[in-house]
């Protein structure tokens, strides 16, 4: 499994969301889902990225998917 620290969002080099609860994903998962408000100001013109802190728990190899869901009404 994998666990996660952080997951955070960086626009024009600056983080500008961020949640940092811990949780895990694979076998079993537990609280895997982050949820990143964005401000409406935000326009990352020079790039944006999501970076997430991760290990692993003790294992060689890791598989599976992240999903990336956009919700613009919030």
């Amino acid at each position: 499994r994998l666990d996660i620290k952080e997951v955070s969002v960086i626009a024009d080099g600056k983080m500008v969301a961020q949640d940092n609860h811990r949780g895990y994903a694979g076998k079993p998962k537990y609280r895997n889902i982050y949820i990143l408000k964005i401000p409406d100001n935000v326009n990352g013109n020079n790039g944006c990225s999501i970076r997430a802190i991760v290990r692993t728990n003790g294992g060689a190899n890791s598989w599976g998917k992240v999903k990336l869901l956009v919700d613009k009404d919030q």
